[in-house]
């Protein structure tokens, strides 16, 4: 099953009042080393919508590298196992400088 993920930019526009994504100048200072989180789209009838941890990797332009960082329940994903995502997909960024992740 292919991972989709859904886009955080699209749901805070739609809902500014009850969603938040964050804005395009903390996407833009994502580093190696933070910790984003995104979320794989559910699939109605077989699996649930799940969000979780990558801890980046590597970035090239809006596309972030990185690993899952906590265990999935619902995805067939894996602990360490290396995913990419752009940056539209991030609900949330622990920075390392921040020493939140």
């Amino acid at each position: 099953m292919k991972t989709i993920f859904e886009n955080a930019q699209k749901l805070a526009q739609k809902s500014p009042d009850t969603f938040y994504a964050p804005p395009a100048e903390e996407l833009a200072a994502i580093m190696p080393g933070d910790c984003v989180k995104v979320c794989a789209r559910g699939v109605p009838g077989e699996v649930m919508a799940e969000r979780f941890w990558l801890l980046v990797h590597e970035i090239q332009g809006e596309l972030i590298t990185g690993e899952v960082n906590n265990n999935l329940l619902f995805h067939p994903l894996e602990l360490g196992e290396l995913v990419t995502v752009h940056t539209d997909n991030v609900y949330d960024i622990h920075t390392q400088t921040a020493g939140n992740t």
